[in-house]
C-alpha cells in the first residue's frame, strides 16, 4: 500500500475523491468515508444519463463525448456545493477528467483504489442492483490512464485486502493529512 499523505488545507472546502474501475469499492469507501469524517457524499453513477447506464448495462464502453457531458454535469454540481467537504465516488479513468475536478474552488485529494483484476471481477459478479456487470470491467481497466508525473495529489490504495481494511488504510491516510 502507498501511504502517501494527503494534506487537507483549512481554507478551503475538501473534495476528496475515491477512484477507481468499477468494482473497485469506491462507491462502499467514499460512503463510509463521508459518515466518518462528516462530509457529504456524492456518488458520480447518479450524473450518468438513463442512456449512458443502458450502454453501460450492455457492456457498450462510454464515447470520450458522453464521458465529457456526464463529467461536465458533475462538475456544474460540485461548484454549486463549492462550500461543502465533500467524499466523492469517481472512476477517474481519464487524466482530463481528474483536471477538471482540480480546477474546481476545493482542495482536491484522490485515493485510488487499485489491485488485482481477478477480485475486482469477484466483486462485480457477487453485486447485485447495478447497471454494470462483470464483462465492463475489461474496457474499464484498459480506459483507465495511469497517474501523470504532475498528479502528485492521488494516494494509491491497495484494494487486494477486504473491504473494511482498505476503508481502514483510506481513513488513516487522511487523518494523518488532518494532524500535519
Amino acid at each position: 500500500m502507498n501511504k502517501e499523505k494527503i494534506k487537507i488545507i483549512d481554507n478551503q472546502s475538501s473534495l476528496i475523491v475515491v477512484m477507481g474501475v468499477s468494482g473497485s469499492g469506491k462507491s462502499h469507501i467514499a460512503r463510509k468515508l463521508s459518515n466518518a469524517l462528516a462530509f457529504d457524499f456524492i456518488e458520480a453513477d447518479d450524473f450518468h444519463s438513463d442512456e449512458s447506464k443502458k450502454s453501460m448495462a450492455a457492456n457498450i464502453a462510454l464515447t470520450d463525448d458522453v464521458r465529457q457531458f456526464w463529467v461536465e454535469a458533475l462538475s456544474h454540481h460540485l461548484k454549486n456545493r463549492s462550500d461543502k467537504n465533500i467524499v466523492l465516488a469517481f472512476s477517474g479513468l481519464k487524466y482530463k477528467h481528474r483536471q477538471v475536478l482540480r480546477a474546481l474552488m476545493f482542495n482536491v485529494k484522490f485515493i485510488w483504489l487499485d489491485g488485482d483484476s481477478g477480485i475486482i471481477k469477484a466483486r462485480l459478479n457477487k453485486r447485485k442492483n447495478h447497471f454494470v456487470s462483470a464483462d465492463f470491467l475489461a474496457g474499464q481497466l484498459k480506459a483507465m490512464e495511469a497517474a501523470q508525473s504532475n498528479e502528485q495529489d492521488i494516494c494509491k490504495i491497495d484494494l487486494d485486502n477486504n473491504i473494511e481494511a482498505v476503508f481502514s488504510d483510506c481513513l488513516q491516510v487522511i487523518n494523518e493529512s488532518l494532524t500535519m
